[in-house]
């Protein structure tokens, strides 16, 4: 307390005063000193987006107070408050944080601060500032759901679908919930899935099945969220959607019934709307224990309203069934069982009684009128054992009963009943049975039915189906509901529809009559159809329980079996279209042999508009080279063909390496006479085809049977082209060609194939693949050298070897055995080869790159020159598809292992077939591709013939070879074979390969013209008739022989049936470096029984310096 008592206390007490007033000053307002905000940022010009935080600055002058932030979005007009802050400024600045609500979208914003005195009303303003000009905040994120249905059902999924507008990726996730209202109310937004609690933003749609609401309403709502589930930057709803699930009702057994073990009992139920054709089959149990224990009546069954079921061999007084509808194989929806206890018997005779009507499944699923007769209908077991059944009815839920009548005798299934006059929803049939012999038993209405009197009703109409149907696809089926009738008579209408399977759908004819009808074409199953009828008298009971207006039946449409009529090609391999015809094939699975090759589509598809009839299709299944019978077949039948298929491998060798131009042909193959000259046959042989001047630089020596020699340098230089190599180019080389160039081709081929040339060795810039090459320049060229190659001495041998073995008979070991052995073997080791074959046809070369070996039989299959269309792999299925039958698969070469001699055959281009069971060769890759000798070198002799004319030669013994009057072979000389110019169809060989000894060849002219023959013994010497003349009808002989075996000492004697004949001849000698020629020129031989004996004969001195030359006929030489 402070005392005013004198003036020594006067002062302190001002000092104080004073003191209080001067701490009292420095709170604004209060006086007159300067205070101001100034809004810093945003001032005017920024872009800010929606959803992002940006900060909110401003200036102040002091401390103390409050600072209101507030937003226009409409440049300054209206502002709405963001946020109240204490007044703490640092540096003389204030600002806070704001996260920008993701929905405003502005050019016109502005931030306006207040500085003021109190943080609620009444304050003092001491200070105001706002943005000098308009900001802009920029939409940062838009969610709005576009797609959802207006109506789902439970067990269905339902796709959902949104745009979000997130420019800045502001959005890290969304949380998809939901609400629903099954008529009591809305539930709270939860959870869709765990799945959708965060969901990518990025997905834009989900799927998603609703819960089993039986009718109610629900909506979705997204809502996108910020990093770390911050803030939601944006959300949306959809619209309200229906949710309509089916539901189920048992209609019998619904309780106090009873059964006997081993009869048939029609278990019915209803299903509720199902819009979405959710119900895929409905499957029922029962229960013996109360439902803890339940057994499989039916599974997976048509929703057909009901089912026999055969009773178990059961007893028992607690049977419960249940029926559920089921979606899907495992997942059941709706389902409902026995509103009571049920009863099994096993003893039929055992006294029971069954109330059969009315006894609704619910309350109120049954409505009589006042008066009405209504048939109260019931069944009995055991009715010798029965003594009375009392009838009585209740209008009070049971609690009461008033006796109807009590039957004693008779016990028929349906006493008439004259309903009472009374309003009631709690009526109930009760029927006591009783038994002398036996317990009582009582059964009532499980449910209620209704009574009305006074108050006015209508019931409505009940559909009756007739019963199930089985009927067979293309017939006229009727379905009956004319059993359907109106309790009131009310006029009924009729509605029909499908309700199971969704595919097919048929089209129903008459559907708002009582009798539909349908026609169906169906694949290779059954299928059981259901169908709904609906029936209306007009009126709406919505508010009554409605059970019996829809009934349903099944029709079981069989399929007939499918009909093969044809089937085509008559050969194939993978990757060539097959076509077969018929009469209902869609659906239906094709065979070939035992193997399911394809299925026929059960509707059109792309070049099959019509499967049911035609259906191609391309061969994939990797089936083993054989026939099969075609056969088509479905759960109601098949058919087969009695034709076969054959089925080969891919030739995919010959699309890899085979030449894709025809074998053709060249007249004649050159000789460059001249050394230094270009020719096929230098080509092949070089410098083999010319004689050598032979210089000695030492000491010449000559001897009888080497001729010249040198102790010292030896030069040789080609200077003139070889006599005998001249015979043999003149009787052989010239005209190896004239019929084709297989044998080079097949070369060729082998040559591309190993690597050992490529496509720019031929230079040809057009072409891409190696089948795009054509027969030009020096692919030209090297296919007609590698055709003369075949002359050559290591070809001759190989191919001799294995032809000269292929005469004997046939073994595993001996004859053709070991020549199929050898190309198996070329064959597995990838080397490969050239395989020959000469026939009475001709003579052809051809490349085996793959076999089957089937036992009784081999079969080579083979690159053809004649076939180039099996060189592209197009043109080889359209030659499968359009070609003659010899030439629509990949050609092979067959040899039968059969009989002492094993016989070969080969289908010609022309459809002719070459067969024999000699004539056939082989030359490996390795020699095709080896060196090159002249044939001179073999051991043994040449008979070559050329010209007009055509040969037989006789050995000593008798023995011949050559070509009978009737154009074949004659293969009958040990180690004599045909001298194989392999260039195709029409080649009759006109020389020979004869081992060493003395012969007489028989030449018959085969048109007017001339010949030339030669014989030469190895290498060494050629004894040769040339230009000789010749008719058609001339038979000549040549007949030599060599003395002690000795070439140089040969003898020909030449003879002809001719008249006159005129003619050249001439022996060569050939030694290590020298030749000896003697020539007769303009010789004239006479048969004409005046001037000769139709014979001459040649030779040499036994010095062989000289040529001796007799004319045994007497005539001019």
């Amino acid at each position: 307390m402070i005392s005013l008592n004198g003036n020594a206390r006067l002062i302190p007490v001002i000092i104080v005063l004073l003191l209080l007033l001067g701490s009292i000053v420095v709170l604004p307002g209060r006086e007159a000193a300067e205070v101001s905000i100034t809004v810093f940022r945003p001032n005017g010009g920024q872009e800010w987006v929606a959803g992002s935080t940006e900060r909110v600055q401003w200036s102040i002058s002091s401390t103390g107070g409050y600072v209101r932030v507030s937003l226009s979005t409409d440049g300054g007009s209206t502002y709405e408050l963001l946020r109240v802050l204490e007044n703490h400024p640092s540096h003389g600045f204030g600002w806070f944080d704001w996260t920008i609500p993701p929905n405003i979208n502005s050019t016109g914003c502005r931030i306006k601060v207040e500085w003021v005195d109190d943080l609620i009303r009444p304050y003092n303003i001491l200070d105001t500032d706002e943005s000098d000009a308009n900001f802009t905040i920029l939409r940062g994120v838009s969610l709005t759901i576009t797609d959802i249905p207006d109506l789902v059902s439970y067990a269905r999924y339902y796709y959902c679908k949104w745009d979000l507008y997130d420019p800045y990726d502001m959005v890290a996730g969304l949380i998809i919930d939901w609400r629903t209202d099954d008529g009591s109310g809305w539930t709270s937004w939860h959870s869709l899935s765990t799945y959708y609690d965060w969901y990518d933003p990025n997905m834009g749609y989900l799927w998603w099945t609703p819960p089993y609401i039986q009718s109610g309403s629900g909506q979705i709502r997204i809502r996108a969220m910020s990093e770390g589930n911050a803030s939601t930057l944006d959300e949306d709803q959809s619209d309200i959607f229906s949710i309509v699930s089916p539901g189920t009702t048992l209609l019998q057994p619904d309780g106090g019934v009873t059964l006997v073990a081993g009869t048939t009992y029609t278990i019915k139920w209803r299903t509720s709307e199902d819009p979405e054709k959710t119900i895929m089959g409905i499957n029922i149990r029962y229960s013996t224990n109360g439902g803890s224990t339940w057994y499989t009546i039916a599974s997976s069954i048509p929703n057909s309203f009901e089912y026999d079921w055969t009773v178990p061999s059961i007893s028992t007084s607690n049977l419960i069934v249940n029926v559920s509808s089921q979606w899907g194989e495992w997942y059941y929806l709706a389902g409902d069982q026995s509103s009571a206890p049920n009863t099994i018997i096993t003893d039929p005779n055992i006294p029971t009684v069954t109330l059969l009507d009315p006894n609704p499944p619910v309350d109120g699923g049954v409505v009589m009128g006042s008066g009405e007769i209504y048939p109260v209908r019931y069944s009995v077991t055991g009715a010798s054992n029965i003594d009375s059944i009392q009838i009585s009815y209740s209008i009070n839920n049971g609690s009461t009963y008033t006796p109807i009548t009590t039957v004693t005798s008779g016990f028929g299934s349906t006493y008439l009943w004259t309903v009472p006059s009374v309003d009631s929803w709690g009526g109930r049939i009760r029927l006591v049975m009783s038994s002398s012999s036996h317990p009582d038993k009582v059964v009532s209405s499980v449910h209620s039915f209704y009574i009305y009197d006074t108050i006015e009703f209508n019931r409505p109409p009940v559909a009756i189906c007739g019963p199930d149907i089985e009927a067979n696809e293309g017939e006229t089926i009727y379905l009956d509901g004319t059993g359907s009738y109106d309790p009131d008579g009310d006029f009924i209408q009729y509605s029909w529809t499908q309700v199971s399977p969704t595919h097919p759908v048929v089209d129903l004819y008459n559907t708002n009559y009582a009798t539909p009808f349908f026609t169906v074409e169906l694949t290779h199953y059954p299928v059981t159809f259901v169908f709904e009828l609906e029936v209306s008298d007009g009126i709406d009971h919505s508010d009554a329980p409605i059970l019996y207006n829809v009934d349903r039946m099944a029709v079981t449409v069989s399929p007939s079996p499918p009909e093969l009529l044809t089937f085509g090609p008559e050969y194939a391999w993978i990757g060539v279209p097959i076509t077969i015809t018929g009469n209902n094939l869609m659906g239906a699975e094709v065979l070939m042999g035992s193997e399911v090759v394809t299925t026929v589509p059960t509707s059109p598809v792309a070049g099959n508009p019509d499967p049911d009839h035609s259906y191609t299709f391309t061969l994939y299944s990797d089936l083993p080279s054989g026939t099969y019978s075609m056969g088509v077949r479905n759960m109601m039948g098949g058919d087969s063909s009695s034709a076969e298929m054959e089925i080969f491998p891919v030739p995919e060798w010959q699309y890899d390496n085979g030449i894709g131009f025809h074998n053709n042909h060249t007249h004649t193959l050159s000789y460059p006479w001249n050394p230094w000259g270009e020719g096929r046959y230098k080509d092949v042989f070089g410098d083999q085809v010319y004689l050598t001047a032979w210089i000695c630089i030492g000491l010449p020596y000559w001897t009888p049977w080497g001729g010249w020699g040198c102790l010292g340098y030896e030069i040789e230089e080609p200077f003139a082209p070889d006599p005998l190599a001249a015979i043999y180019y003149g009787a052989v080389f010239h005209h190896i060609a004239r019929s084709g160039e297989c044998f080079g081709m097949s070369s060729t081929a082998l040559k591309y194939f190993h690597g050992d040339v490529s496509m720019s060795h031929f230079h040809q810039s057009g072409a891409s693949e190696w089948r795009d090459l054509e027969r030009s320049g020096e692919m030209k060229r090297y296919i007609q050298e590698h055709q003369g190659a075949q002359m050559s001495a290591e070809i001759l041998n190989a191919y001799l070897d294995t032809l000269l073995n292929g005469l004997i008979p046939s073994s595993s070991i001996t004859g053709m055995g070991p020549l199929i052995d050898t190309v198996k073997h070329y064959i597995d080791t990838g080397e490969m080869g050239i395989l020959t074959m000469i026939a009475d046809g001709g003579a052809h070369a051809v490349v085996p790159y793959a076999y089957e070996d089937t036992g009784d039989k081999v079969r080579f299959y083979v690159y053809d020159s004649n076939r180039d269309a099996f060189s592209d792999p197009e043109d080889a299925i359209s030659m499968a598809l359009g070609a003659d039958p010899w030439n629509a698969h990949p050609p092979y070469v067959e040899i039968e292992r059969s009989g002492i001699y094993w016989e070969w055959s080969f289908d010609w281009p022309d459809g002719s077939v070459w067969s024999s069971a000699v004539g056939m060769g082989f030359v490996p890759y390795h020699v095709v591709s080896g060196r090159r000798t002249m044939p001179l070198s073999i051991e043994g002799i040449f008979n070559l013939l050329a010209g007009s004319a055509e040969s037989v030669i006789e050995d000593e013994g008798g023995n011949e070879i050559g070509v009978a009057e009737d154009g074949s072979l004659i293969w009958g000389m040990d180690g004599a074979a045909p001298l194989p110019i392999f260039e195709g169809a029409g080649y009759k060989p006109q020389s020979f390969f004869l081992p060493t000894g003395n012969y007489t060849t028989h030449v018959r002219g085969t048109d007017n013209g001339h010949y030339n023959w030669s014989s030469i013994n190895n290498g060494s010497s050629a004894y040769s008739i040339d230009d000789a003349e010749i008719k058609d009808d001339s038979n000549d002989t040549l007949a030599i022989t060599y003395e002690n075996g000795n070439p140089y000492l040969g003898k020909l004697t030449f003879s002809t049936g001719d008249d006159v004949k005129h003619y050249n001849a001439s022996i060569s000698h050939e030694y290590e470096h020298g030749v000896r020629m003697f020539r007769v020129i303009g010789a004239e031989l006479n048969d004409d029984g005046e001037h000769g004996s139709g014979s001459h004969s040649i030779s040499t001195t036994e010095d062989y310096r000289g040529i001796v030359f007799e004319n045994r006929g007497g005539g001019p030489t």
